[in-house]
């Protein structure tokens, strides 16, 4: 079924359906897993009360040539990653790529310039695409014209965690969970922005319910347990707006912090 098959990294979340992924790495101290295998929001947690430190690591190379070579070669493959401007992904799946075209496979590989499930949005459409029958080479032209009206809006719920992962001062992370603020970002061409800062997560949720007014498709995303989220969708739901709620990927929590939520959105 289909007229091409679609794999992704381990940070696209796409509610109740799992593509085929090639997995981040995820170190707790020295322990090694996979993310979505191993690593889940669970271990996370767990992780986090025990005090181990966290890191991650893109999907090497020999992981995009294994979600590839375990598609076969009867229809071309779209492979849809993190943003390049976050994650190494990108740059590993078109190496695999080249590799595999030498084998006989045809890859395509698409920067969402995004994560979660603002690049899950994308897939879905992706096979929605495909399963009509468009070439891939049309499905891309959509993709991209799709990737430009698609965005994702985080409040951050442990800024210190985002601040060691580099994604802002460390102090500052330390200053923001002090006075209890709210940091709300966006994406903007694959880099995270501060967009807005707020005492409390009401008048949080109350802006990121104006900012998805209008959209066309909304998905509320929360790492974990996070009360916030299923008040942000209830507020979705007065203004008329019926949001599903998905769970953020496991390795992109490390960096962005257990509880996280916000909304992702195509325009």
């Amino acid at each position: 079924m289909g007229s091409f098959n679609i794999v992704v990294d381990s940070s696209v979340d796409a509610g109740d359906w799992q593509p085929p992924f090639a997995p981040i790495h995820v170190y707790a101290g020295a322990v090694h897993m996979l993310d979505k295998k191993e690593f889940t929001i669970a271990e996370l947690k767990r992780a986090l009360n025990r005090g181990a430190p966290l890191r991650t690591s893109a999907p090497s190379v020999k992981d995009w040539m294994n979600v590839y070579e375990s598609m076969g070669k009867d229809k071309p493959i779209l492979a849809i990653t993190l943003s390049k401007h976050i994650s190494a992904s990108y740059n590993s799946a078109v190496a695999a790529a080249r590799i595999m075209a030498k084998r006989g496979y045809d890859v395509r590989v698409f920067d969402s310039l995004s994560g979660s499930a603002a690049s899950g949005l994308l897939a879905l459409r992706a096979r929605e695409m495909s399963e009509r029958g468009v070439p891939i080479d049309d499905a891309l032209k959509e993709l991209e014209a799709l990737r430009a009206r698609t965005e994702i809006w985080l409040v951050l719920a442990d800024p210190e965690a985002a601040a060691r992962s580099g994604r802002f001062p460390m102090l500052a992370g330390k200053i923001a969970r002090f006075l209890r603020v709210k940091l709300v970002f966006d994406v903007e061409n694959g880099v995270f922005v501060k967009k807005a800062v707020f005492m409390g997560d009401d008048r949080a949720i109350l802006y990121l319910a104006q900012v998805a007014k209008g959209a066309e498709q909304v998905v509320v995303g929360v790492a974990g347990e996070n009360p916030a989220a299923d008040r942000l969708r209830a507020t979705l739901r007065v203004a008329g707006i019926d949001a599903p709620i998905w769970q953020v990927d496991p390795a992109l929590a490390v960096h962005l912090g257990y509880g996280v939520y916000g909304v992702a959105l195509i325009r």
